[in-house]
Parts: C-alpha cells; sequence; structure tokens
C-alpha cells in the first residue's frame, strides 16, 4: 500500500486534526516508510560493494528512497528532465515531510541522515527563498560592498547584523557608487566574493594538498582570520539557499570539516590515498627511522621551516608505543594543515544558517561540487536552454554567429559571458535546469540601436545584443562587453 501510494489521502487531508486514534496509525506509518527506507539501503548499498552481486545491480538503478517509492527508472531519459507527474509527486512528498516535521521529535532521524540520496533530491528538500516575503522592505539584510575592498567591506558589512537575521531574511547587495540593484547582484557577490577568498593568503593552506601554513603576527590579526571564516561560513551556506556558486577551489578537506567532528587515518583515505598509503606503511616497519620525530616541515610564503605536531615535537622519536600518535597528527596537519582554530569559526558560521539535519545528509564531496559548481560549459545545454525574445528566433542570421562564437571559445571565455549574464562565473547543480532558471530562463533579446555594445540583465539571466549587420561587429563588442566588466574580480 506504502509503495503504491504513500502520501494517503487520509492522512494528508489529517494532518492538522488532533487525533489520538490518527497519531497511533500515523507513527506506525511513519515507522513502516523509515524501515523501508533503511531495508532498501542496506541491501543496496551490499549490492554495490560486493563483486559476487554484481547482477543484482540492474534491480538497484533507482537513486534514492523516494525513486524506490514511485518506482521512477533514472535510466529512462524523460526522467532526466523531471516530466511534471513525477515533479509533483516528489515536490508533494518533500511537502508531506515537512508537514510531520512539528509532529514526530523523530523527524530528522527518518529522512535527513540519508547520504546516499542523490544529490539533486537533496538539493529539492533545501528549503527555497520565501518570493512573497521578497516584496517586503523589512524582510531584508542590506549589506553594501566596496568593489576595491571586497573583503574588508564584507566584514564590516556583517559585522552589524547577529545570525538570526541572516537566516532569518533575505539579502540585498548594493555596491558603493554603483546605481545596479536587484537579485541579480547577489549572485554576482557569491562570485567576487568568492574570488577574493580564492586569491586570499589566508585560505593558501586550502588550495593544494602541500604542508602550506599562514603566519599570523599578531592577536589582531588572528581575529581578522576567524571574523573572516565565520563570514565566509554563513556566505557559504547562503549560497547553498540561492542555488548559487562561489568562485573558489578548496581542497576536500576543507569541506570535511564542516561535516564530522572528529577525524581519523581513514579520513584521508579521501583527501590525499597516496599519502594516506605512505601512512600506514610505517605499521609494517620493524625498525623506524631513528630520524623520524614529531615534527614536519612546512611551507611559509617562500620559506621552509619545521612545525612541532606536538609540544617539542622535534625532539620526541617515533617509536612502536607511539607510532599510532604519530600517524593520528600527520592525518590530521596533512588535511587541516593546523588550520582547526579558523576552521571552527568556518563551521560556526556555516551551521548558524544550515540547520544540521540538512547538512548531515551531505558529504564533502556534495558540499564541494554544490558550491564550486559545474566546472566546465555545456555549449548544447546552454542553447537548448535558451528563449529568444523581440526579432530574435532560433535561426537568425546573428543568433548562428553568437552560438558559432561561443562554440570555438575556451573556458574562460565562456564563463565570462556567462558571468556578464548571469552574474554567475560556474553553473550551479542541474546547469540551466537549476532553480537559478526556473522562473527566468537564460535569454537572450534585440535591440534596433546598432551603435550600443551588448547589455545584460543579471536579476533575469537575459542577454540583450543589439542587431548588429555583421558577424566582425558582433564579435568585437561582445569581446569587449565581457572585459570592461572588470572580469578581474571573478
Amino acid at each position: 500500500t506504502i509503495r503504491k501510494n504513500p502520501l494517503i489521502p487520509y492522512f494528508i487531508n489529517s494532518l492538522d486534526i488532533e487525533n489520538e486514534i490518527f497519531i497511533y496509525l500515523f507513527d506506525i506509518y511513519i515507522k513502516i516508510i523509515e524501515k523501508c527506507c533503511q531495508i532498501y539501503f542496506i541491501i543496496r548499498q551490499r549490492v554495490f560493494n560486493f563483486k559476487k552481486l554484481e547482477n543484482y545491480k540492474k534491480y538497484f538503478i533507482s537513486e534514492d528512497f523516494i525513486c524506490f517509492l514511485f518506482e521512477i527508472d533514472h535510466f529512462k531519459p524523460k526522467f532526466r528532465n523531471l516530466n511534471e507527474k513525477n515533479k509533483a509527486k516528489i515536490d508533494n512528498l518533500i511537502s508531506f515531510f515537512y508537514r510531520i516535521k512539528n509532529i514526530f521529535s523523530n523527524f530528522d532521524k527518518i529522512f535527513f541522515n540519508f547520504r546516499c540520496l542523490s544529490l539533486k533530491t537533496k538539493l529539492l528538500l533545501i528549503p527555497k527563498p520565501d518570493r512573497d516575503q521578497n516584496l517586503l522592505f523589512d524582510s531584508y539584510v542590506f549589506l553594501q560592498i566596496d568593489r576595491n575592498n571586497i573583503i574588508e567591506s564584507t566584514i564590516d558589512a556583517f559585522k552589524n547584523f547577529s545570525p538570526e537575521i541572516f537566516s532569518q531574511k533575505n539579502w540585498f547587495v548594493k555596491y558603493s557608487n554603483e546605481e545596479g540593484s536587484g537579485i541579480g547582484l547577489l549572485y554576482e557577490f557569491f562570485n567576487i566574493f568568492g574570488k577574493c577568498i580564492d586569491e586570499s593568503d589566508y585560505f593558501a593552506p586550502f588550495k593544494s594538498l602541500e604542508f602550506i601554513i599562514i603566519c599570523v603576527l599578531s592577536p589582531e590579526e588572528q581575529n581578522k582570520i576567524e571574523q573572516l571564516y565565520y563570514f565566509t561560513g554563513v556566505i557559504m551556506a547562503k549560497s547553498i539557499f540561492m542555488n548559487s556558486v562561489m568562485s573558489f577551489e578548496f581542497i576536500n578537506s576543507f569541506y570535511l570539516y564542516l561535516l564530522q567532528e572528529k577525524f581519523n587515518i581513514e579520513d584521508l583515505k579521501d583527501i590525499d590515498f597516496e599519502y594516506y598509503k605512505n601512512l600506514i606503511s610505517l605499521r609494517n616497519v620493524e625498525n623506524h627511522d631513528p630520524d623520524l620525530t614529531f615534527d614536519i616541515s612546512v611551507k611559509i610564503g617562500q620559506k621552509i621551516i619545521s612545525r612541532n605536531l606536538i609540544e617539542n615535537g622535534s625532539e620526541i622519536k617515533v617509536t612502536k608505543d607511539n607510532l599510532e600518535d604519530y600517524i593520528q597528527r600527520m592525518a590530521e596537519f596533512k588535511m587541516f594543515k593546523g588550520m582547526e582554530v579558523y576552521l571552527d569559526k568556518l563551521k560556526e558560521g556555516f551551521q548558524s544558517l544550515f540547520n544540521h539535519c540538512f547538512y548531515n545528509m551531505f558529504t564533502h564531496s556534495d558540499l564541494k561540487i554544490v558550491i564550486e559548481g559545474e566546472k566546465r560549459i555545456n555549449i548544447n545545454e546552454w542553447k537548448a536552454a535558451t528563449r529568444y525574445r523581440g526579432k530574435y528566433y532560433t535561426d537568425h542570421q546573428l543568433i548562428v554567429w553568437f552560438w558559432n562564437y561561443l562554440g570555438k571559445s575556451d573556458e574562460i571565455t565562456k564563463r565570462k559571458l556567462l558571468f556578464f549574464t548571469t552574474g554567475l562565473s560556474y553553473l550551479p547543480i542541474g546547469g540551466f535546469k537549476s532553480s537559478k532558471f526556473i522562473d527566468h530562463p537564460f535569454s537572450i533579446n534585440s535591440d534596433d540601436r546598432k551603435d550600443l555594445f551588448p547589455r545584460s540583465q543579471t536579476c533575469s539571466n537575459l542577454l540583450i545584443l543589439p542587431l548588429y549587420d555583421q558577424e566582425d561587429m558582433l564579435l568585437d563588442r561582445i569581446e569587449h562587453a565581457i572585459e570592461v566588466i572588470n572580469y578581474g574580480f571573478m
């Protein structure tokens, strides 16, 4: 019965009725669903982990429990676009779980602890901004940002508000000495702030797997770094809610720290497998190198210095008795570079917006993909998702020139144009079919004034192309337009 119709009308229509019999029956119903989840995922995990059961994989092609309930086959092309019938069912199920959240104390355990849900389904469960609230002036947090000093102005703007304000209200970004307004500027902010973080020396340890640390010269500087990490966590969480991306690229351990409280050598396996193998191989060594001590050579700027893993570590030799302690400390330092005090602030800021029942669903790989976005832009998908306005249509000569130009362009040029028109330098999960483009698909509109340069409205993902007569003029004007927006901030 549950599989045939998990949203039994009796239960849906009775959620607001205080009835002891209903509550008793509904509790049993939820326990059955929970047990189905557990059984399904346990069996699926075993089937995919054992070679002897390979022939049974075809029976577990669904990516998540929602597909299991509705018998949706992910290998059917039509489902990849979520046809309206299935989309409505999924939306109803999500709404259903939200409505029972206030009735059952174990709600989180029922649904949000399944990390094997597909990433797209996890994102469906994230609450979207209240569009009706967007019309209310007092529903905004106003952030004044200086393009010439992104990091400092961001910290100054954010210090004026409490975490509750950031989580409860929509963000409105205004750039100093500029007239622009609208949600497109917020998407742009995620990108330019992320780019500044990516280039900041304070985040350099997470740009590579090398042993890189930072030098902090004063308590004031340490406080500044802690604030920066805290607000970066807040902004990362908000970018997820907004289905936006940030223009940085960090190693996996940066995201792993957000999701766990304790770490061990096995966590290193997904971060740096070769280093993991080298460390655990020490367990098989009879006589350890007499020069092996509890310290490590690290890079700070252009210098190489020695860093103790424990107090007086350079004087403590590694022996059989303390080997496991050495392996643990080396693994942690490899992953987090001694930056735990700042990563704690990052986690604090992230969790102030991102409720634990949601981030429990994600793996560190999920977070990296969601926050950093898709690295390549598929021109065919972009073209297929585009809408035309004014005098333009699919086979219009200027439109043909436009797509030929993009098709021959490198990734940098594609991202410049994407940023110019949408405020995004990388596409979120789902690409041009993600929630960012649901209400406002990427569109190209015409303009009879041929003396103008191309323009854009990032709030509505709109590119306005004048009706140029020559291909050379189109390409020259596009290339000029995407450069003058100061792409260096991306």
